[in-house]
């Protein structure tokens, strides 16, 4: 029981995290409110995996041992009253339209939280000074079962035995919480299926010849891709794009910008196209392997070390380049122009770099398009 409703959760939290939270346009269609930018998601989800542990998996101690029996059937039910409660809150998040309301009709529901108002909530029930019930946990229940006393306005205070097998209940839980997760799920659903055709939008206007229009659109509708790279950012990108014809450097990144935002939406849209059915798909496209950053001190690197990353297309020196530490900076520089020292391209880009290193769009579109010229050289 367990794995399957972790599974959910889990389905859930991913959509959250790779679609929902991440991009504005699903976060509107939500209507979701400054609470959700906080991390109130994520401890929900946070608390609602720490219970299931004790919802699902507790046992219950011998009958002999009253202590740890009452500490049990207080903790199991509080978890359960927790859990629907958690329950009650994604419906609301996930605009399902099902309410409090639509929870008390069903049976799973119902049952479980009145046992646990009537043995935790209030053991001793008033209404406006009258009493109207009173309960006690019995001290000679079965293992597995949860008994208790209750003498109730409704049963003119006769004394009465009420018992409950803990099986029974977790198993009402269970379908209860499958029921309502699986209906969370549909509506997360039905909301990347809207936001996989507005994906359609990014791959039409890449056919246009505005640059600009691109970025508009991206911007309204995928804006994650200008923080995939350094010089990715919208207003860096239209720096470059405005040289384009000045230099092979400005090109290059603007072609891979355009590349990557093709690949990246149809991943997305594949990516969708698995959580909403279910199954596995079979990719559009493999990404290159992006340049591995090591965030070891220059001090720290032997000599074999570095020789190692000279064998692997510098990629060591390239991302220490790419996080710009202003210490390390003429350490890594200096290590290519010696080593390329004959290259005029490369040198070029490098001393390009150098004069306008505080400049983002000059300093990686050199450093991405020299990148590639090492990459060509050393495959």
């Amino acid at each position: 029981m367990k794995k399957e409703i972790e599974s959910k959760l889990d389905k859930i939290s991913d959509a959250w995290n790779s679609y929902i939270f991440k991009y504005e346009f699903c976060f509107k269609r939500l209507k979701g409110n400054s609470d959700l930018r906080t991390n109130y998601f994520g401890d929900l989800m946070g608390y609602f995996d720490d219970t299931l542990d004790i919802a699902f998996e507790s046992v219950p101690p011998n009958r002999e041992d009253y202590t740890s029996t009452f500490s049990f059937n207080i903790s199991f039910l509080q978890s359960l009253y927790i859990q629907q409660d958690f329950i009650e809150e994604l419906l609301i998040i996930f605009k399902t339209g099902i309410t409090k309301g639509d929870l008390k009709k069903n049976p799973d529901y119902n049952e479980n939280r009145d046992l646990r108002n009537e043995l935790v909530g209030h053991p001793i029930r008033k209404n406006k000074g009258e009493l109207i019930s009173s309960t006690l946990f019995s001290y000679q229940a079965k293992k597995g079962v949860i008994e208790y006393m209750r003498y109730h306005k409704e049963n003119s205070f006769n004394f009465e035995t009420k018992s409950y097998n803990i099986d029974d209940i977790r198993r009402a839980h269970f379908n209860f919480l499958c029921h309502y997760l699986d209906k969370i799920i549909s509506s997360i659903k039905k909301e990347l299926r809207v936001f996989l055709k507005q994906l359609n939008t990014i791959l039409n206007v890449l056919k246009t010849d505005s640059f600009k229009q691109i970025l508009d659109v991206a911007q309204n509708y995928f804006e994650d891709i200008f923080e995939a790279e350094y010089c990715f950012e919208k207003e860096t990108l239209l720096h470059i794009y405005e040289k384009r014809d000045s230099h092979p450097r400005y090109q290059h990144v603007i072609r891979r910008f355009l590349e990557y935002l093709e690949e990246s939406v149809l991943e997305t849209q594949n990516d969708i196209k698995i959580f909403c059915e279910d199954k596995k798909l079979v990719p559009d496209f493999i990404e290159n392997s992006p340049i591995n950053i090591i965030f070891k001190k220059a001090s720290e690197l032997l000599p074999e070390e570095l020789e190692k990353a000279k064998k692997v297309n510098f990629n060591y020196e390239i991302g220490k380049l790419f996080t710009e530490r202003t210490e390390q900076y003429e350490f890594f520089s200096n290590l290519l122009k010696t080593e390329f020292k004959d290259d005029s391209t490369i040198l070029a880009e490098l001393y390009h770099m150098e004069s306008n290193r505080f400049i983002k769009g000059e300093y990686y579109s050199a450093l991405k398009y020299m990148s590639t010229l090492i990459r060509k050289q050393y495959p």
